[in-house]
């Protein structure tokens, strides 16, 4: 019965990755088109809406293939996602968003990802929503 264990282990890691590719493909694109903005602005504030949309579009996709943000493979995934855009900021990023996941403009963003992820999985609509939010608007 381990072997089993180990076995569902291992396709559940790997379809981890899989959405990690996936969302961080997309949310990278976005990222590329904004110019490579930061997520700061010049006295360290963070766009709360940004750090929220990365949030929702990857928990969104982590549920369309019944998986769990809330798992500790759901949390490095949305890491992940934060460190390649912003290399070594990740775990910093995530930790603010946690703090601070109550704050309506982080919750917005969550449900603007969110909301994107569901409209380009159901009618192609290509995802906007980060660039949008880098760019102010």
């Amino acid at each position: 019965m381990k072997l089993f264990r180990n076995r569902k282990e291992v396709k559940r890691r790997e379809a981890y990755i899989h959405i990690y590719r996936m969302a961080s493909h997309v949310i990278g694109a976005q990222f590329t088109i904004s110019g490579g903005r930061s997520v700061e602005d010049a006295t360290g504030n963070l766009n709360k809406k940004a750090l929220g949309y990365i949030y929702g579009f990857t928990d969104a996709a982590l549920q369309s293939r019944d998986l769990s943000i809330d798992h500790e493979y759901g949390g490095a995934t949305l890491v992940g996602i934060y460190n390649q855009l912003w290399p070594g900021k990740g775990g910093n990023y995530y930790k603010y968003l946690v703090d601070h996941i109550q704050d309506a403009d982080i919750i917005g963003g969550i449900a603007y990802g969110g909301q994107e992820f569901c409209d380009w999985q159901n009618d192609n609509q290509p995802p906007g929503g980060l660039l949008m939010s880098l760019i102010g608007e």
